[in-house]
């Protein structure tokens, strides 16, 4: 398996390497000092895909194949839309990558186009407007880059004006000031939605999750089925959602197309969800286990430091 854009993710290494059926674990960034490189026995450098999008893929299919991988699976958003593209460059080589097909990673990459994506398939998202679509507003609403990660550039703009927003690249949302929950969803290419998982955000710093608590609720989890199903994804994704007040409506926030930071926390109350992730690798017949997991338990996350001996 080799892991991409894996940079700082070095709790990612015990957690794939659980798995009884794991053989290599490979792991690549484009930082030749990531601190990954400390644990996994094979890492790599590689060309930044921002930049460099052709080199980028040229260096996975090179490392890919001289490792004999057999999945990857993408852990940033800078690089699912180039790996989906080159699917079919990789399996020409016996190689799958995880994820969605490269049209839908697209659609849920864009806030903008995801709103009419997800009426199409009558799951909740909150009234999106480009720049400039809207003028005024009476409540206080979220002003987003259109194709923005995480919590940058994100701001919360009280009840008034809203005409600055020129141009396509900013997506006005209404302010949902309700309870956030985070979905990993995992699902199999013929056995449809094995499992999702629901956590609730109770603190957050720089954009990720670092502290979360399991919570039992049946209608996240036909959420997440419903989510899945749409997505038509292999392996793992990440989704986050909003509830109102009342906590009885939501409203789907976020889809990433990658195995995204909630994914620690499930390991923790949903091992099984991780040692699945790999037989639907190996492409075993697995079956789904939905709702199983363990509910009411609070993850904290914390830093780790690491002498660097380089002598």
């Amino acid at each position: 398996m080799l892991l991409t854009c894996v940079g700082r993710k070095s709790y990612l290494v015990p957690i794939f390497e659980s798995s009884a059926h794991l053989g290599q674990l490979v792991a690549v960034d484009a930082d030749p000092d990531a601190a990954i490189r400390y644990h996994v026995d094979h890492f790599h450098a590689a060309p930044p895909v921002v930049t460099e999008p052709e080199a980028y893929i040229e260096r996975l299919l090179e490392l890919a194949r001289s490792h004999h991988v057999d999945w990857i699976i993408p852990q940033n958003d800078l690089d699912v839309i180039e790996l989906a593209e080159a699917r079919p460059r990789f399996r020409a080589h016996d190689i799958e990558v995880a994820g969605a097909d490269a049209e839908t990673v697209r659609i849920v990459e864009d806030k903008y186009q995801c709103r009419q994506w997800m009426e199409k398939h009558d799951l909740p998202y909150p009234t999106t407007w480009a720049g400039g679509e809207l003028e005024t507003h009476d409540g206080s609403v979220v002003v987003k880059p259109r194709y923005g990660h995480g919590s940058k550039g994100v701001e919360v703009r009280k009840e008034g004006d809203v005409s600055d927003l020129e141009g396509t690249d900013y997506v006005v949302q209404p302010e949902l000031r309700g309870a956030e929950y985070n979905l990993d969803i995992l699902r199999a290419p013929r056995g449809g939605v094995l499992s999702v998982v629901p956590k609730r955000k109770l603190e957050m710093r720089w954009g990720a999750t670092h502290m979360a608590r399991s919570v039992e609720a049946p209608e996240l989890v036909e959420l997440g089925v419903a989510i899945g199903e749409a997505v038509g994804h292999v392996g793992s994704i990440d989704v986050d959602v909003m509830a109102d007040r009342s906590g009885e409506n939501y409203q789907v926030i976020d889809i990433n197309p990658r195995v995204g930071g909630g994914f620690p926390f499930t390991y923790h109350v949903c091992p099984r969800y991780v040692e699945t992730l790999v037989d639907v690798c190996r492409g075993q017949s697995v079956e789904s286990f939905l709702g199983d997991y363990e509910s009411g338990v609070r993850i904290h996350r914390e830093f780790e430091y690491r002498v660097v001996d380089e002598s």
